[in-house]
């Protein structure tokens, strides 16, 4: 799963933020974020992504809910053991039987499913980013180059360096800042389009949605044969 979300999710995101990676402005802010601020840049992205989600996904969840009638039911029950139960259940002498609705709790239960399942995903999609930019950066982007964007700061923060056939392999704190800074963006430019962007939702939303859209069916056979 892990290895087909990054098929999925890298090439849209790399179109996205390679053309800011060679970009001499983000190397400049991302350089001045040292300590504290570069942390509080990357929670700010990960707070409002948070909030975004939880302002979001409720209303998913209300649409959900809209669909378990008639025809929508048997399709969501389609492959659990209640398939032939929720048909019997559809278009008979009785009333279709209708979505009970959710206590606090058990709305609380399933957008944490959804927050959790989309916050994995951006977790692993944010670090996957991290890492192609540090090894992007530490082989494509030359000293000389951030030296000429950064002045006397690019060989401030040097960390590590090495030889790997007769070139310089040079990692800093610049390039550390550069590719954190560009995982957290890009990690929150995912958690907005994965819901609003038609492509995104289809490939990393639709899923997820579909799995609860077939929970919340069963709960609702299961309390229509108790009742």
């Amino acid at each position: 799963t892990v290895l087909g979300l990054f098929g999925r999710a890298l090439p849209l995101l790399l179109l996205f933020s390679v053309g800011l990676f060679v970009n001499t402005e983000v190397w400049q802010v991302a350089t001045t974020l040292d300590g504290v601020l570069f942390w509080t840049v990357v929670g700010f992205f990960v707070l409002i992504g948070l909030v975004f989600l939880l302002l979001r996904l409720p209303g998913e969840v209300g649409a959900l809910r809209d669909q378990l009638r008639g025809e929508g039911l048997v399709d969501a029950c389609a492959a659990s053991p209640l398939a032939a139960v929720a048909r019997a259940e559809v278009g008979g002498t009785r009333p279709d039987p209708d979505p009970v609705p959710l206590s606090r709790r058990q709305q609380g239960n399933v957008l944490l499913v959804l927050l959790f399942s989309q916050a994995v995903q951006i977790a692993l999609v944010t670090v996957t980013i991290t890492g192609f930019f540090l090894l992007f950066g530490l082989i494509a982007i030359r000293p000389e180059v951030v030296g000429s964007w950064l002045g006397e700061a690019s060989t401030a923060g040097e960390l590590a360096r090495w030889r790997w056939f007769g070139h310089d392999l040079v990692v800093t704190r610049a390039l550390l800042h550069v590719a954190g800074f560009l995982g957290a963006l890009s990690g929150f430019y995912f958690t907005v389009y994965v819901i609003t962007d038609a492509t995104y939702r289809s490939e990393f939303f639709t899923e997820i949605v579909e799995e609860v859209r077939q929970s919340l069916a069963v709960r609702t056979v299961y309390l229509a044969l108790v009742r």
